[in-house]
């Protein structure tokens, strides 16, 4: 059994890690750790802010028109962060909160276990999908730090357009403008997502979600939205769009899969593998996630959700465990955590309720628990419930 504590610092320096590792090297005969435009002696403490992270990770993912897009996108983000907290009756950090089930994916997927006969998850998903380990982890750091990106111009689009009327039209490259589009709009999306798909019942369900009117769905607005930049771009050399439309489909159905009433166990789960990896990550990530001190409306008090979060794990199970701050902190907030969990859980069956739509034939995945330690706002007294995933 191994324990990994999610926390801030752990986050941090993971990211170093991560850039360290993964997406470059040290320059022969050199002491110093280069990147694009700077040189950093390793030995050198230094921070890598959660921008400087994302923006790095995107120009060695994407083609740098593409990144260059992301780089205004983030820009506006910050410069609009405050208003979009005010904006919105429930807004969480969500840059970070992208970043951090970009780590905490990445990492599970370097667990061993033993139903892989002691290999890591990624070889799996090597062996299903048929990718390269590079190019399923550019495809996961792209879905993964993009999933929630569009939530700025859903929210802006709601409130009072005096208020907004001189940030939406200048405030990015991106498409920030009304998200409540028409099907039409969506055209050409469905006609080069239909080959990443591969299900007549699929395609119909997103296009019908579409056209009822849920373009404000932060997962199919997001989609649309990287979608949209990568067409402007022209990006058509065969892996960038592959990277891209896989990214899209997984982003959509990070919410589809939950908004859209699926038949029970309609998905098998060896057919969209990362899908359902980035769903069930982002559904289990809370360690280091803030919400906004209702009680004081006019001025930015955040409030920590989760002091920090254990991953345990051994050759066939992962157990994450929350621990939540007390009482006080979560009535400030107006954030009620007994029911947020309650409607998760079906207690009777021991099934998590967000997952129905999976099954899992044909596809190994080690045994799953959550357990969630939280103080109950009206008894006062902490409580721990265990709930099994298969």
């Amino acid at each position: 059994m191994k324990t990994i504590k999610f926390c801030d610092d752990y986050f941090n320096q993971y990211k170093k890690w991560i850039l360290n590792h993964l997406f470059f090297k040290y320059k022969p005969i050199s002491n110093y750790l280069y990147f694009s435009g700077m040189y950093i002696n390793p030995k050198t403490l230094y921070n890598i802010s959660n921008d400087d992270f994302f923006l790095l990770i995107f120009s060695k993912i994407v083609p740098d028109s593409l990144a260059y897009r992301a780089k205004y996108f983030l820009e506006y983000y910050k410069e609009n962060e405050n208003l979009i907290r005010q904006s919105s009756k429930f807004y969480r950090d969500n840059l970070p909160h992208m970043i951090n089930v970009a780590i905490i994916g990445h990492k599970i997927m370097n667990l061993k276990f033993s139903v892989y006969k002691n290999q890591r998850i990624i070889d799996y998903f090597m062996e299903i999908t048929g990718y390269s380990e590079m190019l399923i982890l550019k495809i996961w750091f792209l879905a993964a730090l993009f999933h929630d990106l569009s939530y700025p111009a859903i929210i802006l689009s709601q409130p009072n357009k005096d208020k907004l009327k001189d940030i939406i039209p200048n405030s990015t490259e991106f498409e920030v403008g009304n998200p409540t589009l028409k099907l039409i709009d969506y055209k050409c999306y469905f006609k080069d997502l239909k080959p990443y798909v591969k299900n007549k019942k699929i395609m119909r369900k997103l296009r019908q979600y579409v056209n009822d009117g849920h373009t404000h769905d932060h997962g199919v607005y997001s989609s649309y939205n990287l979608y949209k930049a990568a067409k402007f771009e022209n990006i058509n050399e065969p892996e960038s769009l592959n990277i891209v439309m896989n990214a899209c489909r997984m982003i959509i159905f990070h919410t589809c899969f939950e908004n859209i009433n699926w038949e029970k166990e309609f998905f098998c789960i060896r057919d969209y593998p990362l899908d359902f990896f980035l769903y069930l990550i982002d559904k289990t990530h809370e360690c280091g996630r803030k919400v906004l001190n209702k009680k004081t409306p006019n001025e930015v008090n955040l409030i920590d959700i989760i002091k920090f979060q254990d991953l345990n794990y051994n050759n066939n199970r992962i157990i994450s465990e929350f621990s939540f701050l007390d009482k006080t902190a979560l009535e400030n907030a107006e954030f009620e955590y007994r029911k947020h969990k309650l409607d998760k859980i079906d207690a009777v069956n021991k099934r998590i309720v967000f997952l129905k739509m999976f099954n899992k034939r044909n596809f190994r995945f080690p045994t799953l628990k959550f357990i969630y330690n939280y103080m109950d706002c009206l008894e006062d007294e902490k409580i721990t419930e265990e709930c099994h995933f298969f």
